[in-house]
């Protein structure tokens, strides 16, 4: 697995408040931390992503494919308090695609058919309270090329737009003037999912 760096756009940079801008640590995609349901107290972590290709950008919309298994580590400056992660899905592989993935070495999470335009949510039990979060994410892949005959040899898992950690999904959103464009209709929850 080899792991990408890069720095913060000034996109990602906008939705940090006043005097929580985002450090040297490198961002792939926004990781966003909701840390209740009425205030609009978000928290930005410090990341490192391994297992990613470079960001890409497709109809004003921010995304990250993965490779076969790809791992964000989350560090905060202080314990969060969370209940669910979400995941929003840009793409996948076409017919979707099986996804498993693993928060803090805790129990996995399979999803059968992830199609693009979804959030899958991983549920963690009980209210996780920690300083580190560690999301293992793997997935099957396919060669754009073999389908679009478009000369892209990568083997790419998913793309992923951001992921949020907390209690609410939407808290996130408050207040960030639609910089994170619209929120997913769709969710994949493995407790309600078709196999």
């Amino acid at each position: 697995m080899q792991g990408m760096s890069f720095r913060p756009s000034d996109r990602i940079r906008m939705l940090a408040p006043e005097g929580r801008r985002l450090s040297g640590k490198s961002r792939v995609i926004p990781v966003l931390c909701s840390q209740s349901f009425q205030s609009q107290r978000l928290v930005f972590p410090l990341c490192e992503f391994e297992g990613f290709f470079p960001p890409e950008k497709n109809a004003g919309v921010s995304f990250a494919w993965t490779q076969r298994a790809a791992v964000i580590t989350c560090r905060f400056v202080e314990p969060i308090c969370a209940r669910h992660i979400w995941i929003p899905v840009h793409s996948a592989r076409p017919g979707g695609t099986r996804v498993t993935v693993n928060v803090s070495d805790g129990p996995q999470v399979k999803f059968q058919r992830v199609f693009a335009n979804r959030r899958l949510k991983i549920p963690l039990g009980t209210k996780l309270r920690t300083n580190l979060v560690r999301i293992s994410i793997t997935c099957d892949t396919f060669v754009p090329d073999e389908k679009l005959r478009n000369g892209d040899l990568r083997e790419l898992g998913i793309a992923l737009r951001r992921v949020v950690i907390g209690r609410n999904y939407l808290a996130c959103f408050r207040g960030l003037q639609g910089e994170i464009h619209s929120v997913e209709p769709w969710s994949l929850d493995p407790t309600t999912e078709a196999a």
